[in-house]
C-alpha cells in the first residue's frame, strides 16, 4: 500500500492514502506572502483517500487471481470519487506551479500547462532533522507534544517556529478528472475480461499521483482569520528509520 512518507527524521502527524479521516491545516501555520496555498493546504479528502486505497488493493486482486473481488472494489472506489467530487477538498492548480518536496521530485510538467482540478489524498507533517541532539530544541518538541495533547495546535506550531526548528507539509494530490476516467476504463475492461489492461489504468492512476510542498515556519498575515481546526493529534517522535537515513547521508 503507498505510503506517503516523506525523508524526513521526525513526523508532526500523517493522514496518508490508507483511509485516514481528514485533516484540516491551520490559517496560521500558512506563509503570510501566500493566501492561495493556504487554501490548498486546507484539507484532504476522505473519500479520495478511500478510492485510491481501493484501486491499490485490487491491482493487487487482480494480481492474485481474484477479479471478481476488483471488479467490487471498483465500484466502491467510483462511489468514492462521485462523493470527493463535493466534499469541498478539490482545487485547481497548473502542475507547473506545484513545488516538488525536498529529495522527491515530481515528473516534469508541461512548461504552460493549463490548471488542473486536484484531489488532495494524504498529507505528511514533517521536522526537517532530529533534533533529539539539541537540548533547547528536543524541549521545544517536547513543549509542542504537550499543546498537541491539549488541542492547542497552533501553540505546538508556534513553539516549534520560535525555536527555529522548521515543519513542513507535503500534500499527495492525484488529477480528479483523470483518475475519475481511469477508474472506469479499468471497470469496462474487467467486465469483458481484460484484466491485463485494467490492471494498466489502474497504474496510471497511481503513476498520477504529485506532491505540493509548503514551508509551514512562515509567520502568518497579521489579518489572517481564526485558524481552523487541524486534524494533527499525534506526538512529535523520533523516526529511527530516517534517523539512520541522515546517518548514512552524512558519512
Amino acid at each position: 500500500m503507498t505510503h506517503y512518507r516523506m525523508a524526513t527524521a521526525l513526523a508532526l502527524a500523517l493522514a496518508c492514502a490508507a483511509g485516514a479521516a481528514s485533516a484540516d491545516i491551520a490559517q496560521a501555520a500558512a506563509p503570510a506572502s501566500s493566501a492561495a496555498a493556504t487554501r490548498d493546504f486546507q484539507q484532504l479528502s476522505e473519500q479520495g483517500s478511500q478510492a485510491f486505497q481501493d484501486i491499490e488493493i485490487a491491482r493487487i486482486a487482480i494480481f492474485n487471481g481474484h477479479p471478481q473481488v476488483a471488479v467490487t472494489l471498483i465500484k466502491r472506489a467510483q462511489l468514492s470519487l462521485i462523493k470527493a467530487e463535493s466534499d469541498g477538498t478539490a482545487f485547481d492548480k497548473a502542475e507547473a506551479d506545484l513545488k516538488s518536496p525536498p529529495r522527491h521530485a515530481n515528473p516534469a510538467p508541461a512548461a504552460h500547462g493549463a490548471p488542473v482540478r486536484w484531489l488532495p489524498i494524504g498529507a505528511d507533517f514533517s521536522l526537517d532533522q532530529d533534533y533529539s541532539a539539541d537540548p533547547a530544541k528536543a524541549a521545544a518538541v517536547a513543549a509542542s507534544n504537550v499543546h498537541l495533547k491539549k488541542g492547542e495546535r497552533d501553540k505546538a506550531i508556534e513553539t516549534l517556529r520560535l525555536a527555529n526548528i522548521k515543519l513542513s507539509c507535503t500534500l499527495a494530490l492525484v488529477p480528479a478528472g483523470t483518475i475519475a476516467a481511469d477508474v472506469d476504463e479499468a471497470a469496462t475492461l474487467l467486465a469483458h475480461g481484460k484484466y491485463y489492461e485494467a490492471n494498466l489504468s489502474l497504474k496510471h492512476v497511481q503513476d498520477s499521483v504529485r506532491y505540493d510542498w509548503v514551508d509551514l515556519n512562515a509567520r502568518p498575515a497579521k489579518n489572517a482569520t481564526a485558524p481552523v481546526k487541524m486534524g494533527l493529534t499525534e506526538p512529535v517522535t523520533s523516526s529511527t528509520h530516517d534517523a539512520a537515513d541522515d546517518a548514512h547521508a552524512n558519512k
